[in-house]
């Protein structure tokens, strides 16, 4: 999908900005590329340039989920303390209130 068609500047989350860029971008890659038909094209190494990044990709990705979890676990603890607490206190607060109807003075 070439960058100056009308699906290209309808995606969401691109702003005037990031479209400049992304077409400076794209202008600059099209100024340095030279297609040489005789010259055969090394497969491996474009393939092995791929794996090596599809890898990182995959280990990125696994260890973010890992550090998601790392912090999502205490607030998952804190979020359940906090639902304890409430409780805790509404029982309080009502041992409070029975104590205060029987203790006080009767008429």
């Amino acid at each position: 999908m070439p960058p100056t068609s009308p699906q290209w500047m309808q995606v969401k989350g691109i702003g005037p900005h990031y479209k400049a860029n992304l077409q400076a971008w794209r202008d600059e890659i099209e100024r340095r590329f030279v297609f040489n038909p005789n010259e055969p094209l090394d497969t491996r190494a474009l393939d092995q340039k791929i794996g090596l990044k599809r890898a990182a990709l995959e280990q990125s990705l696994s260890t973010g989920a890992q550090q998601l979890q790392q912090v999502l676990t205490p607030l998952h603890e804190r979020t359940r303390l906090i639902g304890a607490i409430d409780a805790w206190a509404r029982q309080v607060a009502l041992a409070d209130a029975n104590l205060k109807v029987l203790t006080a003075p009767r008429i």
